[in-house]
């Protein structure tokens, strides 16, 4: 949907608790969760303001916000299994 942001605790909301954990102790957790947020604010500014971006540019930046989410997910996977 058009200017909506995806951050990780909106996506998933039933690992609450491990997200807040991973923020608070895993800086890498953290690192990664800034640069996904950045992306999506990125994302979200550029299709609400329209400012000009080619479709390859635009694309390789949702990209690289999947696989950032791909990555966070198996970490908070990983951690609510401890």
């Amino acid at each position: 949907m058009l200017g909506e942001q995806h951050s990780i605790l909106t996506s998933f909301p039933e690992y609450q608790e491990a997200i807040e954990k991973l923020l608070k102790i895993d800086l890498h957790f953290y690192s990664l969760v800034s640069q996904y947020n950045e992306l999506d604010h990125k994302l979200v500014s550029l299709e609400e303001v329209g400012t000009p971006i080619s479709d390859d540019e635009f694309r390789m930046i949702k990209e690289r916000r999947v696989q950032l989410k791909d990555q966070l997910y198996l970490m908070i996977k990983g951690s609510a299994n401890e």
